[in-house]
């Protein structure tokens, strides 16, 4: 296997690989979605694919128990399982693995990959067993439920809210100064355009960085780690995001899935981010 292929693999199954996390994490929240569950297992043919035409057998296998269990998902029609959601954050956790494996020469290989094949396959089983006894149920309509709530929320509608603002003005004088902004659960999904657009205007004022504080985050939105994601790439190295190591580890374990904890400015504590941004 060429190198070079074998680098453009791995480089493109990260970036699959923080779509899935994306992915995983809208399912989590909507666990009866048919789209976000047909995302997931588009996502993860696609690394599978991959792998298989690399003869990568190992990975190909576990692409296939994942998107199997995915395809009895849907096929029943349950809502899908907190448990199932930590099986599937494990087996992202275990391609990651073996990226860095195939990175640093290795093979495709870990010791708990014959474990975690059989949980999946296990709990494949479980779901077609669970299906048997309650019937088939009605799948639920996630995306009509969620236009309704948006409609009938004007801070989630587009139309009635700041998220349609396209300019704004900075009236505080924050010319060489640091500012902190704290983000607490929905406030990015509720100002998905009007939050990148108040960075922007801050920065044009002339301010010299930024701390993101996340700390009274409890969960977040696959949507939400994009827009976490494109400020961290687009103000590199004049922001900094703050978590609780102690107290966030579910939060950090998805960032460390999505790569976001490599690319993104991390700090435990305010003073650490400050200091960072004042050099």
């Amino acid at each position: 296997m060429g190198n070079e292929l074998l680098n453009e693999f791995i480089y493109d199954s990260r970036d699959h690989l923080g779509t899935a996390g994306a992915q995983l994490l809208d399912l989590e929240k909507n666990p009866g979605s048919l789209t976000a569950i047909n995302a997931l297992m588009g996502t993860l043919h696609t690394i599978k694919g991959n792998s298989g035409f690399l003869d990568l057998q190992n990975l190909y296998k576990l692409m296939h128990h994942a998107e199997s269990l995915l395809q009895t998902l849907r096929e029943t029609q349950c809502p899908c399982p907190s448990n199932m959601i930590d099986l599937l954050l494990q087996v992202l956790d275990t391609v990651e693995a073996l990226l860095t494996r195939l990175e640093n020469g290795d093979d495709d290989l870990v010791d708990w990959l014959d474990a975690l094949n059989q949980a999946l396959s296990e709990a494949e089983v479980s779901l077609e067993d669970a299906s048997r006894v309650a019937g088939v149920g009605e799948m639920a309509d996630s995306d009509a439920n969620d236009a309704a709530e948006q409609e009938a929320s004007p801070d989630e509608n587009p139309a009635g809210s700041r998220a349609a603002e396209t300019s704004v003005e900075i009236k505080e004088n924050v010319e060489g100064t640091i500012k902190t902004v704290i983000i607490e659960d929905g406030r990015l999904a509720s100002e998905t355009a009007a939050f990148p657009a108040y960075l922007e205007a801050l920065f044009k004022a002339g301010l010299k960085g930024l701390l993101l504080d996340m700390r009274q985050l409890a969960s977040i939105s696959g949507s939400e780690l994009q827009t976490i994601r494109q400020i961290g790439k687009k103000y590199d190295g004049r922001v900094a995001f703050i978590l609780d190591q102690a107290r966030q580890d579910s939060l950090l374990r998805v960032f460390s899935i999505l790569n976001l904890d490599r690319s993104l400015k991390l700090f435990s504590d305010e003073a650490a981010a400050a200091a960072f941004l004042d050099d």
